[in-house]
């Protein structure tokens, strides 16, 4: 079953500023939040995956060069889910991942940190 995708900024510069998230970064967010998710719920499976606001985006970059060298990217998150119960599920989270020595050629170190914030059963 396809995920919706829904409410992502797809324009040029954000797209070039998440690069290190992969081409198609909202299917990236999708397939690691689901594995984060995996973790309570083995049979859980995500439906939509909703961008709430537009992402806080913090790039630290050289300042003579001007190369990123890392960027913190802060997702405003809604997740439909069906779990492992057959109950739908709607998730309020945050979705913060952070990219540190994006010059280095090996592509540097990225970390992910999931906060759910609420949960509701969908009726």
């Amino acid at each position: 079953m396809a995920i919706a995708f829904e409410g992502f900024p797809l324009d040029e510069e954000t797209r070039a500023t998440l690069y290190w998230l992969g081409d198609d970064y909202p299917a990236s967010l999708a397939r690691k939040i689901s594995a984060q998710l995996a973790q309570d719920d083995p049979q859980g499976t995500m439906l939509a995956l909703r961008c709430l606001d537009w992402p806080k985006l913090e790039i630290e970059a050289d300042e003579e060069s001007t190369q990123v060298l890392g960027v913190r990217a802060e997702f405003s998150l809604q997740i439909v889910m069906r779990g492992g119960d057959a109950g739908y599920w709607r998730l309020k989270a945050t979705a913060t991942y952070t990219a540190t020595h994006l010059d280095r050629k090996d592509g540097g170190n990225v970390s992910a940190e999931l906060d759910i914030l609420e949960a509701e059963a969908v009726p």
